[in-house]
Order: C-alpha cells, then structure tokens, then sequence
C-alpha cells in the first residue's frame, strides 16, 4: 500500500511538473553574468532598504509579469512596455548583487543595463509602496 500511494505521489508530481513547463514558465536562468552585476552594482543599498532580495525577469513574452521578492512579501509588475526584453534574475546579497541570465549577448550590454534599471526603479517604487502600506497597516493595528 505505501508503495502504491508514493508511486500516486511521484505520478502527480510529474503531471504537475509537465503542466508548469506546458504553461510557458521559463527556468530561473543559471549563468552568471558579472558585467552585468557591475553595471548595477550601484543599485544594492537601496535594494536593501527596500528589503528585496531577488528580482527575476525571466520571461520570453512581455505579457509574464515581473516578480519581485522582498521582505514585504512578493510583488508582480508588467515588464515596462517598449522596452525590449532582457531576461535576467538579479539576487541582492548582503554585500553584493549576482545577476544570472542564459541569453545574454555582451554585443547588446547596453541594452540590458537600461533594462535592468528600468526594472529595479519599478520594483523599488512598488517596495517602497508595499512596505509604506505595512507600516500604516502596523500602527493602526497597534
């Protein structure tokens, strides 16, 4: 009976699996990219401030939103539009940024900067939204 309930299990995961990739979620990209990490570096201390730690835009369609991860919680914004797709996830360390990408052509470097800065404006905007609505949440709570 385990043997059959575990073999259910392992089944289901499978289908699940099969069903995320059928709906068009790209995998985290795996490649490290430290000129584009360089070029943003600039960017950490108020990503820290704003508590995000990751931003992934990882989609080969603008219509995926962007997804931010912050200590307030996940925040999903559209990818600005006009601006051509540059598919990057940016992790905020504590002391520093690591950017991975997959598809990242340094011939277009420029491009995925302006990119890159586009996105992080937006996500600090929306952070700082966030955790402004958190404080007021906090203190009328108290």
């Amino acid at each position: 009976m385990l043997i059959d309930r575990s073999r259910t299990i392992a089944i289901a995961a499978i289908a699940l699996a099969a069903a995320l990739v059928s709906c068009g979620v790209p995998p985290d990209p795996s490649r490290e990219q430290p000129a584009l990490a360089a070029s943003v570096a600039d960017a950490l201390p108020a990503l820290k401030a704003a508590g995000i730690g990751k931003i992934h835009a990882w989609s080969d369609r603008s219509e995926q939103p962007v997804q931010v991860t912050s200590a307030g919680g996940p925040i999903y914004f559209p990818y600005p539009q006009g601006l051509p797709l540059a598919r990057f996830a940016l992790h905020a360390d504590a002391d520093r940024i690591r950017v991975f990408s997959d598809d990242y052509d340094p011939a277009a470097h420029d491009r995925y900067v302006e990119a890159m800065r586009r996105v992080i404006a937006q996500a600090l905007r929306l952070a700082g939204d966030n955790n402004a609505r958190l404080e007021t949440r906090e203190k009328a709570s108290r």
